[in-house]
């Protein structure tokens, strides 16, 4: 709204979330592991003690600590699974289940939302909002990160990239983002004749026992309206942190893994009419408890500073939150 960006349109079917176990279903749990759940969901809305992810805890220990290990498997890995793309053994409860208890700003429009012309469009408002405030956009790589610089400088970059400007300069924190590790993810768009068996929401998550080859895939024209033209298209999401050689896959063997696991879905065997396969060999930084480890010893000299969803913000929203906040320290830091 700031940037005149208009919202694009959502569909009521986008509310249908599914999960696989042995079949497709809007909630995958049973009547035990519900009330837990309830009972969990309780106690995070009145703060209760000892819910809160203890430092270092794993996802799955937390949530088998909290509720049990059917929420854990059937619901909260494949969700976060879909997210952060590792598994939930290895994600830092704390890091990836944080948000629960913040109370950072909140806008007015809630689920999922997006710009009517996708995410481009919101770059190029961002951009053409930042010329027009006098700001320089270099996009020349290479940047040389000064010596000593009498003013703040923030480095939003990913973790890895950061680490190459500090290099030269400041070798100690550069050799400590460099343990944070990177996450591949490939996804598909797959464009298919509709038929009386698609499912109408969301999309669908793959829990890990259920072994498919996806982690899940989204159903675009049941999210936003005006993302399929006479085809449906869904995008299928692949690599992860135990699936790292997806990304080099050929787009045929691509293309057949995401039909069999198709197959499994609906039972349809349809070839698509048109697919696109992007690859992303460093898509994420992986939300380890190491990672939560290495945030928590972080020391970063003043006047840098950093910012990127390594620091424990991943996702536009977070992000957003976070660039806020970091915005008014340097405000405060640095006032006259």
């Amino acid at each position: 709204e700031e940037l005149g960006v208009s919202f694009a349109s959502r569909r009521r079917a986008r509310k249908n979330r599914y999960v696989f176990v042995k079949r497709p279903r809007r909630w995958p749990l049973g009547w035990r592991s519900t009330l837990r759940v309830l009972r969990l969901a309780l106690g995070i809305a009145r703060g209760q003690p000892g819910i809160f992810p203890e430092p270092y805890e794993s996802v799955r220990d937390w949530a088998r600590r909290v509720a049990d290990k059917e929420f854990e498997k059937n619901l909260l890995a494949p969700a976060l699974k879909g997210v952060f793309a590792a598994d939930s053994s290895r994600l830092s409860a704390r890091l990836a289940m944080g948000a629960l208890w913040s109370r950072g700003k909140k806008g007015r429009w809630k689920g999922s939302v997006a710009p009517s012309g996708g995410m481009g469009q919101l770059i190029e408002a961002l951009e053409t909002h930042l010329h027009k405030r006098g700001v320089k956009i270099h996009t020349l790589p290479g940047y040389v990160l000064p010596r000593n610089p009498d003013a703040p400088v923030v480095l939003c970059t990913s973790a890895w990239d950061a680490a190459g400007i500090l290099r030269s300069l400041q070798p100690a924190l550069a050799k400590h983002l460099e343990r944070c590790e990177s996450l591949p993810l490939v996804a598909v768009t797959a464009f298919f004749p509709r038929t009386e068996r698609d499912l109408d929401g969301f999309g669908c998550l793959f829990p890990k026992l259920e072994n498919f080859t996806a982690s899940g895939v989204l159903f675009n024209g049941s999210v936003f309206s005006g993302r399929e033209e006479g085809l449906r298209s869904e995008t299928w999401i692949f690599g992860g942190d135990d699936q790292p050689e997806a990304v080099t896959w050929s787009d045929g063997e691509t293309l057949t893994h995401l039909l069999r696991d198709r197959r499994r879905l609906n039972g349809q065997d349809d070839e698509p009419a048109h697919f696109e396969v992007t690859r992303w060999p460093r898509a994420i930084p992986c939300y380890s408890v190491d990672w939560e480890r290495a945030l928590d010893s972080l020391k970063v000299p003043a006047p840098l500073y950093l910012h990127g969803n390594y620091m424990g913000a991943l996702g536009l929203a977070r992000i957003l939150d976070r660039s806020r906040k970091l915005a008014q320290t340097i405000k405060e830091n640095y006032r006259g």
